[in-house]
């Protein structure tokens, strides 16, 4: 039986990718976590890359029923393949990470888990205090998100200290500096 409708349209949308581009667009723009694709990846182990593609995709669709259709879809890949990136959204003071244009280039990591993790949790306020934080480091570079600010720090090693936990501390301090102890406390738990 053919594939028909919905499907076929996000099928057609994934034969641009191959599989390193699809999971940094995962990661990037359609913001899943490490664990969630490879949840899904070890799923889906037997039924082919296209599949487990469009399961990732399908996860994505259904965290916002609403919002998250074929055509932002489409969207959010024009976007990846352009390397523009897409606007920030100020609503309620929270940044919407799910439309920055970072693609990773550097190893996935625990770091690189929580700062995809913590980044969608922080307001604008908080974003202008890390940003403050790097000023030093970071010159007078824009970043339109936390997540784009902190990937960028982890990209060019600019935590001041060496060594994974090292960094994931330093993270955890800084939260705590701008008055994020829910987070600051939250990266020390998940690493521990």
């Amino acid at each position: 039986m053919p594939i028909q409708g919905e499907d076929k349209e996000i099928y057609d949308a994934l034969e641009r990718f191959d599989s390193n581009d699809f999971l940094k667009f995962a990661r990037t723009h359609l913001q899943l976590t490490n664990r969630e694709i490879q949840v899904i990846t070890k799923n889906n182990i037997n039924n082919g890359v296209d599949e487990q593609q469009f399961q990732i995709v399908l996860k994505w669709m259904r965290q916002n029923e609403r919002a998250n259709t074929v055509e932002k879809l489409k969207i959010k890949a024009d976007s990846f393949f352009q390397g523009t990136p897409e606007p920030v959204d100020q609503q309620d003071g929270l940044q919407n990470v799910e439309t920055c244009s970072y693609q990773a280039t550097s190893e996935e990591t625990a770091l690189i888990d929580l700062i995809n993790e913590i980044s969608p949790q922080l307001t604008q306020d908080n974003f202008n205090q890390l940003r403050n934080a790097f000023a030093d480091r970071i010159g007078n570079r824009n970043f339109p998100s936390a997540l784009e600010l902190l990937q960028y720090v982890e990209e060019n090693n600019l935590w001041g200290v060496d060594g994974e936990q090292e960094k994931i501390d330093r993270l955890s301090e800084l939260l705590r500096g701008i008055g994020r102890n829910d987070l600051g406390g939250m990266v020390e738990n998940d690493n521990r």
